[in-house]
């Protein structure tokens, strides 16, 4: 399973960008999902986001 992409560019100093690839797009709604939860619990809890 296969989450990130990277393209290498040959050039000095050496360069390689990274992107999500589709599969790591699908799981962004799963991932901000669970943030939220989090920031739900942490809201319940009277944890303050900034500490």
């Amino acid at each position: 399973m296969v989450t990130l992409s990277a393209k290498y560019t040959p050039v000095v100093p050496p360069k390689t960008e990274y992107s999500l690839s589709a599969r790591g797009q699908a799981v962004i709604p799963l991932i901000n999902q669970i943030r939220e939860y989090g920031l739900q619990l942490m809201q319940e809890e009277g944890v303050n986001k900034e500490d």
